[in-house]
């Protein structure tokens, strides 16, 4: 597990949600009524704490032109804008620095969900191991090179008469239809589980986060 994965949520909650949040909520004199204006606008320190992401990437890829740059980095400070108030709805819920903490970790291990195309697993997963399949799709490409057909002739047997063989390319067609059909298969079930899991967090979510360490009252929500 890389560093971005336990010890930048920690720093990061630690800053903007466990030492910034109470601050503003000490400033606020109804503290109760403040909650969507502290939700909404105090992530957006964490967000713009992402913005050097802008320079770390021009200067790891200079060639790169200026607007997918900017666009990129609107788009990091969209997505983090928005995890920043799932967790300071859940801190100011739940009073706990450990849980978003968690929160930020799983979705740093886990990264953005995909919403569109297929998934599922590579020809090289289908076959054992990416050597295996790099060396059935080298002999593929030698076979076309030397004009190797799907009944390829060969060398002669030792009386000079040649024979036929099966063409190297089958295997490799193989594998791709067993790995098309297990695109599906998988295509099918991520999507169910996203849409199944998105649903159970939605309906579970008020429940789950209730605490008795609340830092505001929501009994009035």
């Amino acid at each position: 597990m890389s560093l971005n994965n336990y010890q930048g949520p920690f720093t990061e909650e630690l800053l903007f949600r466990s030492l910034l949040l109470p601050l503003a909520l000490l400033s606020q004199p109804n503290p109760s009524a403040s909650k969507p204006r502290l939700i909404l606008l105090t992530p957006l320190y964490f967000s713009i704490a992402h913005i050097h992401h802008l320079y770390e990437f021009k200067l790891a890829h200079p060639r790169t032109p200026l607007l997918p740059t900017l666009l990129m980095t609107l788009f990091q400070f969209s997505y983090t804008t928005i995890f920043g108030w799932y967790a300071a709805f859940v801190f100011l819920r739940t009073g706990s620095l450990g849980s978003v903490v968690l929160c930020h970790a799983f979705c740093n291990w886990m990264g953005l969900p995909r919403l569109w195309g297929k998934v599922g697993r590579t020809v090289a997963s289908e076959l054992g191991g990416s050597g295996q399949a790099e060396q059935m799709m080298d002999a593929t490409v030698l076979g076309e090179r030397s004009g190797d057909t799907d009944m390829q002739t060969a060398q002669g047997d030792g009386a000079g008469r040649p024979h036929a063989r099966p063409s190297r390319k089958l295997p490799h067609l193989r594998a791709t239809a067993r790995n098309g059909r297990s695109e599906i298969a998988w295509t099918a079930a991520y999507y169910t589980i996203l849409l199944g899991g998105a649903l159970a967090f939605w309906k579970g979510f008020w429940a789950l986060t209730r605490s008795e360490g609340g830092l505001v009252d929501w009994s009035g929500r």
